[in-house]
């Protein structure tokens, strides 16, 4: 398994420094504009396809995909809201040793801490299904073993949480009857949009991790205007597409924006009943989640 990253331009140079192993590829987003999610995503893997099919020629873009499981971790962002990681990003944001675990480092960070779920949740996926995509600006915990995945072109893990929560993220919305079937999906729905909803559906909060088949994969790549046909992206360059609140919204069975290629990909939501999410995203995140995780019981 190898882990993709993306971080600031400046410290790729030093990054091999800091992990000297040969388990990460990184790359930055590009500098001229903003490209989401999915056109990052898009980014990172062609570079990374294009640098190991020079070293191994002819190999198309599916076969490459088929050929090793890859975590992609996004944390290439500005950090506006996090300034102190800003140079380093977030997923090098030095984490304190829980004071009630063994085995952690002094010097450890969110990568660190990361890493062996994204690689656990990867062995348990199924044949076809090689990419998982995640923040870098997150920390989740599973709190019990990963079960088998299911079969789907999209598994994406959520969690139980009160709407009060839910409000702010992502949410997954399935029916009752069917708890691993996607519904719909919609990005910081309201407090009241929640309780109107909750009487016909469960919600669950979308935790960022996604696994995604080859097909979708292509897709993603696709949205963000790269051509399998020449292998490129149009025009030279990779344009803006978000996978959390454009790719997403157009999944399940009454996706709530139209996309009829999207609504095609089947979707698997996987609850973590016992998982805790714990957010890295701006100073008042870092400060609560670091306490909340110190004093864990």
């Amino acid at each position: 398994m190898k882990t993709l990253l993306t971080i600031p331009h400046s410290l790729i140079k030093f990054f091999r420094k800091l992990y000297p192993q040969d388990l990460f590829y990184v790359d930055s987003d590009p500098i001229e504009g903003k490209v989401g999610s999915g056109g990052g995503t898009a980014n990172l893997l062609m570079n990374c396809f294009n640098k190991e099919q020079d070293q191994a020629k002819n190999i198309d873009f599916g076969t490459w995909l088929g050929r090793e499981k890859r975590a992609i971790i996004h944390a290439g962002g500005q950090s506006r809201r996090l300034p102190a990681y800003a140079p380093v990003g977030k997923v090098l944001t030095p984490i304190p040793v829980f004071r009630w675990e063994r085995g952690q480092k002094i010097d450890q960070t969110l990568l660190d801490l990361q890493t062996p779920l994204f690689n656990e949740i990867l062995s348990k996926a199924p044949t076809g299904l090689n990419t998982l995509i995640a923040s870098g600006d997150v920390l989740i915990r599973a709190g019990e073993q990963i079960p088998g995945l299911p079969a789907a072109d999209v598994i994406c893990f959520g969690q139980w949480i009160h709407p009060e929560q839910a409000q702010h993220h992502g949410v997954f919305f399935c029916k009752r009857s069917a708890p691993q079937q996607l519904e719909f999906m919609l990005q910081k729905p309201s407090l009241q949009r929640i309780q109107d909803l909750a009487s016909d559906y469960l919600f669950l909060l979308d935790i960022g991790i996604w696994i995604l088949s080859e097909k979708a994969v292509k897709l993603l790549c696709a949205k963000s205007g790269w051509n399998e046909a020449t292998g490129q992206f149009e025009n030279g360059k990779v344009n803006y597409y978000d996978l959390y609140s454009s790719f997403g919204p157009a999944l399940g069975l009454q996706p709530s924006e139209k996309d009829v290629e999207i609504s095609h990909l089947t979707v698997a939501i996987v609850p973590m009943p016992k998982g805790t999410f714990s957010h890295f995203g701006k100073n008042s995140d870092l400060l609560e989640s670091t306490s909340r995780l110190q004093n864990l019981v």
